[in-house]
């Protein structure tokens, strides 16, 4: 019976703008899911960060119709929408997840359900006639204001966001066409992008969390080989990759030597190159 009132308080007439945000969450989970059509990812993804993160929280804590006026609430979304996306992210690096696309997109999914029904729970205890209720009628009366001068300013800051959503639409669906790269980059053991080991003791393997992605718009070979500075060869293995596929390992470093400073280089060859496409330093004291 909860979950049936919950669902009827969501679906209500007032709540149709956390149903779209909730709609372009499952949207950009889909078209990531089944790696397709980016141009809908694009066009849902773009509220679904710029805007609804922002907007989310600004409904929660103004559920009232006359707590804040309709520009104040459009700005201040965009604005903490740019605040809350890095938070989420930086939430995501001090966790055990990995900073990838899929799980970006989780993360932000789930802030979405979730605040769409806090926000859908707060505006229940709310007075139906003293609820917000989304409509383009108020915002565009806040916007032609009757002065000539506030309209003009209001006119220029709507044309502004939709020109700025255009562009990131525009250089989103090109880059995947224009750049073609790999990403090689190393990680902590718990996969995490700092403290990366400095002392490597002899008793037993030090590990490290090496990542190969494929962004190259097509399957490539690659061989992955670490070794000291000295010559010493640590880990050798070849991987072939399908367009935008991710390999990650656990690679165990144990140098000989003991308070040495070495240099562990981690070098990744493309295809059959005998020159490294990418490659990453270490610098370490054998313990």
């Amino acid at each position: 019976m909860r979950i049936q009132g919950l669902a009827r308080t969501l679906v209500r007439g007032g709540n149709i703008d956390l149903l779209m945000a909730v709609l372009c969450a499952l949207v950009v989970s889909v078209c990531a899911l089944v790696d397709r059509l980016d141009v809908v990812r694009v066009i849902a993804g773009v509220p679904l960060i710029v805007f609804f993160p922002g907007y989310l929280l600004i409904s929660g804590l103004f559920a009232e119709r006359k707590a804040i006026g309709e520009i104040e609430r459009l700005a201040l979304s965009f604005g903490l929408s740019l605040a809350i996306v890095p938070l989420l992210v930086l939430t995501i690096n001090y966790s055990p997840l990995r900073i990838d696309q899929p799980t970006i997109i989780t993360v932000i999914a789930i802030y979405t359900l979730i605040g769409a029904v806090g926000v859908a729970l707060r505006r229940a205890v709310v007075p139906p006639d003293e609820v917000y209720q989304w409509s383009l009628r108020p915002l565009a009366g806040a916007l032609f204001s009757s002065s000539r001068t506030l309209t003009a300013l209001n006119g220029l800051v709507a044309l502004a966001a939709i020109g700025l959503a255009v562009v990131v639409v525009t250089n989103v669906t090109a880059r995947r066409d224009q750049e073609h790269f790999t990403e090689f980059y190393l990680l902590n053991a718990e996969g995490n992008a700092n403290d990366y080991p400095t002392l490597l003791p002899a008793a037993e393997p030090t590990l490290v969390t090496l990542v190969v992605a494929n962004r190259e718009n097509e399957p490539v070979s690659y061989r992955v080989e670490v070794r000291a500075s000295d010559g010493e060869r640590l880990f050798q293995t070849e991987i072939r990759l399908r367009d935008e596929e991710l390999w990650q390992n656990l690679i165990p470093l144990k140098v000989s030597g003991r308070d040495e400073q070495k240099r562990i280089e981690f070098l990744l060859y493309r295809d059959a190159d005998q020159t490294p496409y990418r490659t990453l330093y270490l610098q370490v004291v054998t313990g």
